[in-house]
């Protein structure tokens, strides 16, 4: 069931499920909190899981004007100080691993340990980490039904799309209007960086081997100057880990998360 709460001039839309220690979701850029779907039914058993849409994604309503990963940041430090969770997990995956670096380095106290999966340094545009595969993204998203199978190659491996057809349909369509659209997408090409080299508690890094459009050397070059890091890859996955093998991704998340508190 999703939820909505007002922060920051902001409706935000939500879900909370499970029990245990909170754990905290941030979306892909052209996603909203569904993406998680399979991965929370592998882990509400251990966590409360708060899945979010950030602004201009998903049920959130939010006003119609340009924005910063710091706002974003702001809003999910707002969310979870109103649900009354002093301190929480926190996952971040592609786009939304920057929103979750920006929260560390505004709010190191409020975040216990740091998942950053598939995503890349913050203060770099997403065209300085892979240019010839944004490049081959943007062309290809100019007409979503005919390239709608290639699209869903670059964010899964051929092999998994061949196996799960209907994972096309991801791509064939774009519900969102072309300012929401044009809004994301100059967030992803920000370059304000965000400072975590001082966060004081356990962060995982995690990618797939077959990631065609954060490479997994992007997400590990994080680990350069921040203390206690810790890289996992997974064999044969591609960008979006938590659709293709969620089991996988649970279980190094449970070992990562559950381990003795620092």
């Amino acid at each position: 069931m999703v939820d909505t709460i007002e922060v920051n001039g902001v409706t935000i839309a939500f879900t909370r499920r499970g029990k245990g220690p909170p754990l905290v979701l941030m979306h892909g850029q052209e996603a909203d909190h569904s993406m998680f779907d399979a991965l929370s039914e592998r882990l509400e058993g251990d966590f409360t899981i708060v899945a979010y849409d950030q602004r201009d994604c998903g049920a959130t309503i939010n006003p119609e004007e340009p924005c910063t990963l710091a706002d974003l940041a702001d809003d999910a430090a707002a969310l979870v100080a109103a649900l009354g969770v002093s301190r929480a997990h926190i996952y971040g995956s592609s786009f939304g691993g920057l929103v979750a670096q920006f929260f560390a380095a505004r709010f190191p106290d409020r975040v216990d340990r740091l998942v950053l999966g598939n995503t890349w340094r913050a203060g770099l545009s997403v065209q300085e980490v892979n240019p010839e595969g944004v490049a081959r993204l943007v062309q290809l998203r100019g007409d979503l039904d005919a390239n709608a199978q290639n699209i869903a190659e670059l964010f899964f491996t051929p092999d998994f799309v061949r196996d799960n057809p209907s994972i096309v349909g991801m791509f064939r369509s774009n519900s969102r209007s072309p300012q929401k659209r044009g809004r994301r997408a100059a967030l992803a090409s920000q370059t304000m960086s965000a400072d975590i080299s001082t966060f004081p508690r356990p962060v995982l890094l995690l990618s797939g081997s077959e990631d065609r459009v954060i490479p997994h050397d992007a997400t590990a070059a994080l680990a350069e100057g921040v203390p206690r890091t810790q890289f996992a890859l997974l064999d044969g996955v591609g960008h979006v880990g938590v659709i293709q093998a969620p089991d996988r991704v649970a279980e190094i998340l449970k070992r990562f998360l559950l381990d003795q508190p620092q």
